[in-house]
């Protein structure tokens, strides 16, 4: 009896040992819910998109291309929802990978996107940004809160006043 004891005690310590151990290397990475969001800095014609600028309100930020339907579906419906919340609140970010600018400019305007929220990363899938947010595993968005933390990762339009009234 005594040995099943401690059988169940050294059990249970490998548990925790290996849950803590997860919760380390989660942490570590910065793209999970509850991390601080990675910086994002992006230079283009449009302006300078900085994540500090945007402290004190949601943002939502979506990564896409012209070249990918889905993430420039996403990027027209998660801008049409964002219009219709008071923008005080939140705020929509959007940075395209496209490989020419000029895709990029004449894709916001078909579109009919606001284009003071759509930055252009001109190193596209090169770029620090691209490997930082880890895209190559595909375009997604994601929802910070007012200190920047991670919300939520791969926003839709149909998620998006669910994830912000919790």
């Amino acid at each position: 009896m005594r040995f099943l004891k401690y059988v169940f005690v050294g059990v249970l310590l490998l548990f925790f040992i290996s849950f803590t151990g997860e919760q380390t290397a989660r942490s570590s990475e910065g793209l999970f819910e509850g991390n601080k969001a990675p910086e994002i800095s992006v230079d283009d014609l449009s302006g300078k998109l900085n994540l500090k600028d945007f402290e004190g309100r949601y943002v939502l930020v979506n990564f896409w291309a012209a070249y990918d339907a889905r993430s420039r579906e996403n990027n027209v419906s998660l801008w049409n929802e964002v219009k219709k919340i008071n923008k005080k609140e939140v705020a929509m970010v959007s940075v395209s990978f496209d490989k020419f600018e000029s895709v990029f400019e004449e894709t916001v305007k078909i579109d009919g996107i606001d284009q003071t929220t759509q930055f252009y990363e001109a190193k596209g899938e090169n770029s620090e940004l691209f490997k930082k947010y880890q895209l190559q595993k595909g375009f997604t968005s994601y929802l910070l809160d007012k200190s920047g933390k991670i919300l939520a990762k791969g926003v839709h339009a149909e998620n998006l006043r669910t994830l912000l009234r919790n």
